[in-house]
């Protein structure tokens, strides 16, 4: 277990990492404008005088769900129902970009938010493209999916053999909606309580296609964890946090940013148009690309140390309704709160379904 000592140093190295490749990624947009390929960019470029003498907007919100649009409870807090409806009312695109399936928790999600007034543009988005599972599924905005990322057979053979020496309880996001442990544990109930779809004991089929996997412990032995699947996988896969004590294992490369940035282009909107959210590490590559392509970057208070530090703002924590007050900053243009009322409103008591 000794091997988990050195993953705050790459944290933070990572940190720097994304810092770098951001920048680097803005600057291959621009090289590659001859190829056809440089629209963000150019778009970025001719909207910066204008943004100068306006003060900063977007047009569009990029957001995690858990920890950011929700509480720490995993409800929707009063203000951000109130924001997101507006901003449903107005057209105005949000991008949901989570590292969960699609399932139960986002049914409830539409059942808060949609009534007659106020309809979504299919069962698995509000009004834009969907981003799941970490990037690695990207719906349109008719719910149909139109990306997919799959691990390589080997690293899963490498975590499960790992699973098994150690006693840990491993996870497998199965591209059929299913969420597959090896083993029982009563931390599965901290699965649930997220909404995914209920897990399920069993063992992988060949031929089923894992778009994830995610080792489930206690917060206290994450770097610990995290340093042993490290050795397992190598160069092989990624590995991603989203909530303590959950070690994600992804597809090399692939991250949120990735499946963001499929969904902007299907919007044919610019990263220098957008408003991104969130909290934690897998959410790290998402902001970064956001910021340098010079749209607006906004942790939570509750957000993890690394992702502040790429983060242009930190708002107010998840709790707070930070999510209301950013959108209503940078998208809604009502900084005085004249939409979500007084400080107090903020913390009100979270929408139940079907609480119009």
């Amino acid at each position: 277990m000794g091997k988990g000592g050195h993953s705050g140093g790459q944290s933070r190295a990572r940190v720097r990492v994304i810092l770098c490749t951001t920048v680097a990624f803005v600057a291959l947009q621009c090289l590659s404008r001859s190829a056809g390929h440089g629209w963000m960019m150019k778009a970025c470029s001719e909207r910066a005088s204008e943004r100068a003498a306006s003060g900063r907007r977007a047009s569009v919100v990029v957001t995690d769900v858990d920890g950011t649009l929700m509480n720490s409870t995993h409800q929707l807090p009063a203000a951000n129902y109130k924001a997101l409806r507006h901003c449903m009312r107005l057209g105005v695109p949000v991008i949901l970009a989570t590292g969960k399936h699609r399932g139960p928790w986002f049914r409830q999600l539409l059942d808060q938010v949609t009534d007659d007034q106020v309809q979504a543009s299919s069962n698995w988005t509000l009004n834009a493209p969907g981003v799941f599972v970490q990037g690695l599924r990207v719906c349109d905005s008719a719910g149909q999916v139109v990306s997919t990322t799959l691990l390589p057979a080997r690293v899963f053979d490498a975590c499960a053999r790992l699973a098994k020496q150690e006693g840990w309880t491993l996870l497998a996001y199965t591209d059929s909606d299913q969420i597959i442990s090896n083993q029982m544990s009563p931390l599965i109930s901290s699965i649930n309580a997220l909404g995914e779809p209920p897990v399920q004991l069993g063992s992988v089929d060949d031929g089923v296609g894992i778009h994830k996997l995610l080792f489930l412990g206690d917060p206290s032995m994450e770097e610990a964890v995290r340093g042993e699947v490290a050795a397992a996988i190598g160069a092989e896969a990624s590995l991603t946090v989203a909530i303590p004590g959950m070690v994600e294992v992804l597809p090399r490369g692939i991250c949120k940013a990735d499946g963001v940035r499929q969904a902007l282009q299907m919007l044919d909107v610019a990263p220098c148009d957008v408003l991104a959210l969130g909290d934690g590490e897998n959410d790290l590559e998402m902001l970064g690309e956001i910021r340098h392509s010079g749209g607006i970057a906004a942790a939570v208070q509750n957000a993890r140390p690394i992702l502040k530090e790429v983060a242009e703002y930190t708002v107010a924590s998840c709790d707070e309704a930070g999510w209301a007050q950013a959108v209503e900053r940078w998208v809604l243009g009502m900084p005085d709160g004249s939409l979500l009322g007084d400080a107090s409103d903020l913390t009100d008591s979270a929408v139940s379904p079907r609480e119009k």
